[in-house]
């Protein structure tokens, strides 16, 4: 298969170890720099120009998009969709899962355990929906934050009144959890492919 991988560079880890993969098993990689690409659209017939040259046809995109160019990442993958070239992480995918509030309302239906979440109406004291939660202490994260990032541990209310003027500076929107004792502060990511 003639793969084109989408990454900042073939340094990082993860990204490396898709090469080493697909190479091994005899399929063709190209990396390409989100930020190289240019779309072209035109009716029935969009592409990428990639370093001055129209971008060959790809059996597969394979999607590496760091948070940091989450929208631009989805601009590129949508064109290769609308190219009919199959990718491992639609675009509208990538969307949902960099916006918690939104990839929990994609599990939950599917019968997909996640923990209590309350999305707050406002940046006001949530100290009613912290009640509904079983009291402290309770997990607040930023929609946008990853790697542990903007993922803040509230133990009592003088917490939750630092934490509320923060996000409210910031502008940041938010989610509340319960705390989950038994989880250790760790997480398990789980990959489903194929219903499997």
């Amino acid at each position: 298969m003639n793969i084109a991988i989408l990454s900042r560079g073939e340094q990082l880890y993860s990204t490396r170890s898709i090469i080493n993969a697909a190479e091994h098993r005899g399929h063709s990689i190209r990396l390409l720099d989100v930020h190289k690409c240019v779309l072209s659209l035109k009716t029935k017939s969009p592409e990428i120009i990639y370093e001055g040259i129209i971008l060959p046809r790809f059996d597969a995109v394979i999607p590496r998009i760091g948070t940091s160019i989450t929208n631009l990442g989805a601009t590129v993958i949508r064109q290769f969709e609308a190219m009919g070239i199959f990718t491992t992480t639609p675009s509208n995918a990538l969307l949902q899962s960099r916006d918690k509030l939104s990839a929990f309302q994609v599990l939950v239906p599917e019968g997909i355990g996640v923990p209590e979440t309350i999305f707050p109406e406002s940046f006001n004291d949530p100290i009613n929906e912290v009640k509904q939660l079983g009291g402290f202490p309770v997990i607040i994260k930023a929609l946008s934050s990853t790697h542990g990032e903007g993922v803040m541990l509230v133990h009592n209310k003088q917490e939750l009144h630092e934490i509320m003027l923060h996000l409210y500076r910031t502008e940041n929107r938010f989610i509340i959890q319960e705390y989950i004792k038994e989880s250790g502060g760790e997480d398990i990511r789980a990959f489903i492919v194929d219903g499997q």
